[in-house]
């Protein structure tokens, strides 16, 4: 926990989600705490997934690793402090032989990506990492869950692989002969990572935009931004910036 003084400004920025993209995809912005006598708190965005042809980015959680006909499939490494790493991607030279790992999340024990699974014909993307529980709003929630990794389920047909807790997209596995598709977007205001899709259709997803959760007493009921205010009793507030503001 950090003190706040009333009558000083403190600015919360709020990082957006990142992109997904047919080559390389960005990472999420960082969420930043700042203020007169406040060591500045910066969490750092999650890292780009990997593809066919790109890796997998560090960030403040790592992204999932590729499903290459490379040896590019490692994932991206997180933040010691902030979040886990991603989990492997499945290389393969043939289709129905490659997948996506599952972005790294921020729970302590269970945060990391989960590697792909290698069934020839049937391989499933990782599952997304959990993310981290908070009681700071007086409710337990997740925060930065992440996505899961696409793969290729050409035996089974289409199958969606769970993105973790904490705002995580879900991932796709996709058929040979179906275009249906259900990745899903990392959910805004959880800074979520955005779900992989299946080897052979274009679509991407993209990450949830992050948030910075003040729990004060003596609320000043001043604030800019639009932050969504909840007054738990006892003297105690809860501020929630999804969009960048002041207090």
């Amino acid at each position: 926990a950090i003190s706040l003084t009333i009558g000083t400004t403190y600015t919360c920025t709020i990082g957006a989600g990142g992109i997904g993209a047919s080559s390389q995809g960005t990472n999420g912005g960082n969420s930043i705490l700042s203020g007169s006598g406040i060591t500045t708190i910066t969490a750092i965005g999650g890292g780009a997934g990997g593809g066919n042809s790109v890796a997998a980015q560090d960030g403040g959680c790592g992204g999932g690793g590729g499903a290459p006909h490379n040896n590019n499939h490692g994932p991206g490494d997180g933040t010691s402090g902030q979040g886990y790493p991603g989990g492997s991607g499945h290389d393969g030279t043939t289709y129905h032989t490659l997948a996506g790992g599952g972005g790294g999340g921020w729970g302590e024990g269970h945060g990391s990506g989960q590697v792909a699974n290698n069934i020839v014909g049937d391989t499933g993307g990782g599952t997304g990492g959990r993310g981290f529980s908070s009681l700071i709003t007086g409710s337990p929630v997740y925060y930065a869950g992440g996505g899961a990794g696409g793969g290729d389920q050409a035996n089974t047909g289409w199958k969606t692989v769970p993105g973790g807790r904490g705002g995580g997209g879900d991932g796709y596995g996709g058929s040979a002969n179906s275009n249906e598709h259900d990745e899903r977007n990392g959910v805004n205001g959880l800074g979520g990572g955005g779900g992989g899709g299946d080897e052979t259709y274009s679509v991407y997803t993209n990450g949830g935009s992050g948030v910075i959760v003040l729990r004060v007493t003596k609320f000043s009921g001043v604030v800019t931004g639009s932050p969504k205010i909840t007054h738990l009793g006892g003297g105690v507030s809860v501020i929630e910036f999804t969009g960048t503001g002041t207090y």
